[in-house]
């Protein structure tokens, strides 16, 4: 039987009926975005259902907020126009045709207005005048896309988490937070991965090392596929001294087996994901 005074876990609470409830304030900064206050998620009648229940919960959470805050703003201006204006507005706003003195100009300007003081500047602006600003893609965003490509609904998803987020930490303090988050992708220079590389290597092991850089170059390399775009990716063929390789060791794969693999991979979008996957991380399936 569950003891009523046991301890519970952050975010855990016993209702009256006995069951247990997940219960977590929504930061202010998303307020305007989500719509409420404080969410709730029921774990389940008992205290070893609601343990079992909560790793899971929680991550969902937890990645609710992150989404919000990597949400590009353009892309939250467009979600808003198209619930409130419609498919038709939002297309021409997507577009970039929203006539000049129109009706539908006039209408995204009220919806601008009504908006203002509810949501960020940045976001309000863009409804109001029908234009979007396309961010940047950046290094910070690049993870959070190869993130988004790993995580499958698997236990493994929150191993892919927590991997992504120590890597970016270690990125911040390598390059910085300018160079993470809002300098271009296509503006980091090779001297930023070898500072990565020399700053991992001030406390990790070369092969612990040279895994945490296959995972920023399966990134970046996914990115520069998804996004068409014609850069080479820094983080290929980053020298790590000491990384050797054992007979068991899952490596990248060689210039020479992709050239021999790749045309068999290249018609297919998703199965071209997974090539550059097993290619610049050494990851198997």
């Amino acid at each position: 039987m569950d003891d009523p005074m046991a301890r519970l876990p952050k975010y855990v609470f016993r209702r009256a009926n006995g069951s247990y409830r997940y219960k977590r304030n929504v930061p202010k900064h998303l307020l305007p975005l989500i719509g409420k206050e404080t969410l709730y998620r029921q774990l389940g009648d008992t205290l070893q259902e609601a343990l079992r229940t909560l790793p899971r919960v929680h991550a969902e959470i937890e990645d609710l907020f992150r989404g919000e805050d990597n949400t590009p703003s353009s892309e939250r201006a467009l979600r808003i126009i198209k619930a409130s204006l419609g498919t038709e507005i939002a297309g021409w706003v997507e577009a970039g045709i929203v006539p000049e003195y129109s009706q539908e100009e006039a209408e995204l300007n009220d919806l601008g207005r009504s908006l203002e003081g509810k949501l960020p500047k940045g976001i309000v602006r863009q409804i109001y005048s029908g234009k979007l600003i396309k961010e940047p893609l950046t290094l910070s965003k690049a993870l959070d896309e190869y993130e988004a490509y790993k995580l499958d609904g698997s236990p493994k998803d929150r191993e892919v988490i927590s991997r992504n987020a120590k890597v970016k930490q270690d990125l911040k303090a390598a390059l910085s937070k300018v160079k993470l988050e809002i300098i271009p992708l296509l503006s980091l220079e090779r001297a930023d991965a070898t500072a990565y590389r020399d700053h991992l290597l001030k406390r990790l092991k070369p092969s612990s090392v040279q895994r945490h850089i296959n995972t920023v170059r399966a990134a970046v390399n996914l990115a520069i596929t998804e996004h068409g775009l014609n850069s080479v990716n820094i983080f290929v063929n980053l020298k790590v001294k000491g990384a050797g390789a054992s007979k068991d060791d899952r490596l990248p794969l060689s210039d020479l087996q992709v050239a021999e693999l790749a045309p068999a991979f290249a018609s297919d979008p998703e199965v071209w994901g997974m090539f550059v996957t097993l290619q610049d991380s050494g990851a198997r399936l």
